[in-house]
């Protein structure tokens, strides 16, 4: 019994021996490895992703066209032969909603490019380089003059030309890079059409099916997770829900209306590139206190550019207005069901947006804030009822009050 004990003891320790000799190699072979993996991991993932860019692009344009959908599907509802038909309100609605979106970016985008295309015909080539050899001249002239003078009090202007010439070679490369970028965002554009028709496709298909899918999923998280986790991911859903749909839909909106009205009032106005401000200013709308200042930027920028400083005037003036209707009037209605948040709060959470995830962090980042504020606000009532129930069962605050009677 005790060599048969001493063999099964020896056998273990080999066996451990043995397995810590094979992790050991295996994770030198990893670590030999690495970069292979590593490459490998990351076509990976950017194969996955790109499978799964449109559906979470779909995803997205659902959640966003979800109440505009049921309140359609309430007014369908109520044409004559279809109040009976049930299965049929949600199929009919969907096609309606998209059709409607469609059509309407489609005019956008004639108006945008007609305008674009016109004002780009007007403005010849001859004459845009005409503007940039005057610029290059007077560039010239500036630097000849500053020359001249540091040579009169016996300076070397050795160094400014060498500043000067890294000026232009910066310049020089950020205008290759944004041609480059031009060129590729051109051949990427059947790649991107391509994404987009599939979301919209899938977005169809999570409108239609939208009740099938939440009891699906429903009950397929109910069942993989505890009750407690499955309850705690509920809530955390419902607060996710809440503080998004009333921010993100209300920006949505309202960067749309920004970017409309503004290009008609400029467009009227015969405000050059009014099209480009418009979108411009509302994209700016999308992150709180910068449409304003992309808009007056913008307007400044291309009237000094265009050296027509009365329509510079006029477009800043048509632009105060339509801000200070937006800002008192269409932005408060917009964002009625969202939570308010304190504008200090709302800096500091853009800084911090826009330093972790740049400009979708920055449109993420009021919403991310509401969030944090409804749980710690949840976190307090907690400790406060904690607080108050102990206070409660103390015999000490019994004996203190039944003294004071």
């Amino acid at each position: 019994m005790k060599k048969e004990h001493f063999n099964l003891r020896y056998l273990n320790i080999s066996l451990y021996v043995i397995m810590t000799c094979v992790v050991i190699y295996i994770l030198s072979r990893i670590a030999d490895n690495a970069g292979v993996i590593f490459a490998g991991a990351t076509r990976g993932v950017t194969w996955l992703s790109a499978i799964l860019r449109p559906v979470v692009i779909g995803f997205v344009i659902a959640y966003l066209c979800y109440p505009l959908t049921l309140k359609m599907e309430k007014f369908v509802g109520k044409i004559p032969f279809l109040k009976k038909k049930e299965k049929s309100k949600r199929p009919i609605t969907v096609a309606i909603l998209f059709v409607v979106i469609l059509l309407l970016l489609f005019l956008v985008g004639s108006f945008l490019v007609s305008v674009v295309t016109r004002q780009f015909t007007t403005a010849s080539l001859d004459s845009f380089m005409n503007t940039i050899n005057g610029y290059a001249s007077s560039l010239e002239q500036l630097y000849n003059k500053v020359a001249n003078g540091l040579s009169r009090v016996n300076i070397d202007s050795t160094e400014l030309k060498q500043a000067a010439d890294e000026v232009s070679k910066a310049v020089g490369g950020v205008v290759l890079g944004i041609a480059n970028s031009l060129g590729s965002s051109m051949t990427n554009i059947v790649q991107i059409t391509t994404t987009l028709l599939f979301a919209i496709i899938f977005a169809v298909y999570f409108l239609l099916d939208e009740k099938g899918l939440k009891k699906y999923w429903g009950n397929a998280v109910r069942i993989i997770l505890p009750d407690k986790a499955y309850f705690g991911l509920e809530i955390f859903i419902k607060d996710l829900d809440e503080v998004f749909s009333g921010y993100i839909r209300g920006q949505m909106m309202d960067a749309v209306f920004m970017a409309v009205v503004v290009t008609i009032a400029f467009t009227i106005a015969k405000v050059p590139y009014a099209p480009a401000i418009g979108f411009l200013t509302g994209a700016g709308n999308l992150v709180p206190y910068m449409g304003p200042i992309v808009g007056y930027g913008s307007s400044i920028v291309v009237g000094l550019v265009s050296g027509d400083v009365k329509r510079m005037i006029i477009s800043i003036i048509i632009l105060f207005i339509i801000q200070t209707i937006d800002g008192n009037v269409i932005n408060p209605k917009f964002l009625a069901n969202s939570i308010s948040v304190h504008p200090m709060l709302v800096l500091i959470a853009v800084i911090f947006g826009n330093k972790i995830g740049g400009l979708i962090g920055m449109v993420l980042a009021v919403p991310v804030a509401a969030l944090i504020k409804i749980w710690f606000e949840r976190f307090l009532d907690l400790i406060n009822k904690k607080r108050m129930s102990a206070d409660v069962i103390d015999p000490s605050v019994q004996d203190d009050t039944d003294e004071k009677k």
